[in-house]
């Protein structure tokens, strides 16, 4: 049988993260968007975070979007209504 070890480790303190603040874009993008992405949620059952993440990644949170397209949609209206741009895709 093997004796306990006498041998100790000195562990440095664990620290919790400190508090991290989203920037007011971040923000103000969630506030403008959660209630959309929770209808999301309730019609097609797709997180309304899931939803969000989506749209934040495809406009830099907002900041890249054109002609409305959160998600980089790019098509038509039933109506015809459409914006034409050129991107470098």
């Amino acid at each position: 049988m093997s004796q306990p070890s006498t041998h100790h480790h000195h562990a440095k303190p664990h620290h919790a993260p400190k508090h991290h603040e989203d920037p007011p874009y971040v923000r103000a993008f969630i506030e403008e968007h959660l209630a959309d992405a929770q209808a999301i949620q309730r019609k097609y059952g797709v997180p309304a975070g899931v939803v969000l993440a989506q749209s934040a990644l495809e406009s830099s949170w907002g900041r890249a979007v054109v002609s409305n397209a959160y998600f980089g949609v790019k098509g038509r209206a039933p109506s015809g209504d459409s914006t034409t741009f050129t991107t470098p895709k």
